[in-house]
């Protein structure tokens, strides 16, 4: 059946609507995992009962359709017959997504927070039912932005990759996927999809929003967020595109993980039992990858102190012979010199440089001086200030 001609199924649970595929044709969504149910409104008088049965006088009840997805005719079943019963994170976590937008007082207090709480993905099943909401009708799929990206295919991918051990996949899986972190753990670290744990999803959400609530509908326990004293504050504004490639990300992680549902993942270091507080360094804000070219534009600049350059024999590559000297007071190997080499550039390094000018007050009066003194061209030390401020505004300094 077509996606034109096939009915949209709707869950009276949480919500979710049946999309039948995505914009690759692959099948997407809760396809062939409803319940339909039968409910029959009947007036009091028309049910006679004796002793353990029942049977209903009148044949003119009306009827009402009710259809249930896989996960919520699980919860639902569980909390008829076990009333007490905790639901676990694989049957309840459609309810639970759906009861924050349910909640007037939620919606009012942190507004377009709940919508960036869900990957990209995941708004394909409820954004006609957020649309219905007050204040959200003007949201979309991709606007405004997500805190989390939903990575279950990469992350099957890669373990199903490891575990069959064929070269060919292995290759392609390799260069996609393992050539840079994709994973940011809430405790800072870059991780591959193969090295991760996994977080409950509520626990996670409690950083931007209180979902602190006593009802079966929490996922996990309050004794369980625990871990969340150790974790840092600015987690999920954090993503990383290192030389201006999407391909290459590093940010905040969703996973569909085979018998628990969703949940975030982290690096394999940490988990919820990580009770302990951490003392987090801010973030840098040119990312993780680190030029090998040092700093050259400051006041006091380090350099190698060569001896001599050195060749073994007429056809091998002349490199160059360091000095280093190790005494109790420790090594010495580099020279203090008040003049920078910057014949050496990169694309990490100028990103860098920009940022240090553009921030540092001294710094620019420094490069200014430079210009002045004949060691650097005056052209040369204008491009560089017109880099900086084209690289970073006024605005991204302020968050810095």
């Amino acid at each position: 059946m077509s996606a034109a001609t096939r009915a949209v199924v709707v869950c009276k649970n949480c919500c979710r609507r049946d999309l039948w595929m995505d914009d690759t044709g692959e099948n997407y969504g809760l396809v062939d995992q409803y319940l339909k149910m039968q409910f029959s409104i009947v007036k009091g008088l028309d049910v006679v009962c004796r002793r353990k049965f029942c049977h209903l006088t009148s044949v003119n009840a009306m009827r009402d359709d009710i259809c249930l997805c896989k996960e919520c005719k699980v919860a639902v079943a569980t909390s008829s017959l076990q009333p007490n019963a905790h639901l676990k994170t694989l049957h309840c976590w459609p309810a639970f997504v759906w009861s924050l937008f349910l909640s007037r007082e939620k919606r009012e207090r942190y507004g377009m927070i709940l919508w960036r709480l869900l990957p990209l993905s995941w708004r394909r099943w409820w954004l006609t039912s957020v649309q219905r909401l007050d204040g959200f009708g003007h949201v979309t799929l991709d606007h405004p932005l997500p805190y989390f990206v939903e990575a279950t295919r990469e992350h099957m991918t890669v373990i199903n990759a490891l575990s069959e051990l064929r070269w060919m996949k292995l290759q392609d899986t390799i260069d996609s996927f393992v050539s840079f972190p994709h994973v940011c753990c809430p405790w800072g670290c870059c991780k591959f999809y193969n090295h991760v744990n996994n977080l409950p999803v509520n626990a996670v959400f409690a950083l931007k929003i209180d979902v602190l609530r006593t009802d079966k509908t929490t996922i996990c326990s309050n004794k369980d967020m625990h871990f969340l004293r150790g974790v840092r504050v600015d987690f999920l504004d954090y993503k990383e595109h290192p030389f201006g490639f999407e391909k290459f990300h590093c940010e905040p992680t969703i996973a569909f993980i085979a018998g628990h549902g969703p949940a975030v993942l982290c690096c394999r270091y940490h988990n919820k039992t990580c009770v302990k507080s951490y003392l987090h360094a801010p973030y840098n804000p040119t990312g993780n990858v680190v030029s090998t070219i040092m700093d050259q534009y400051a006041p006091a600049v380090l350099e190698s102190r060569t001896v001599h350059s050195a060749q073994p024999h007429k056809y091998s590559n002349a490199f160059q012979m360091n000095e280093m000297a190790g005494h109790y007071e420790g090594i010495d190997s580099v020279t203090l010199c008040d003049r920078g080499n910057f014949e050496k550039r990169s694309i990490l390094s100028d990103v860098r440089d920009s940022l240090t000018v553009a921030s540092r007050p001294d710094i620019v009066a420094h490069v200014k001086d430079l210009g002045e003194q004949g060691i650097l061209p005056v052209s040369f030390s204008a491009n560089i200030l017109c880099q900086a401020i084209g690289t970073y505004s006024t605005d991204d300094l302020k968050k810095l």
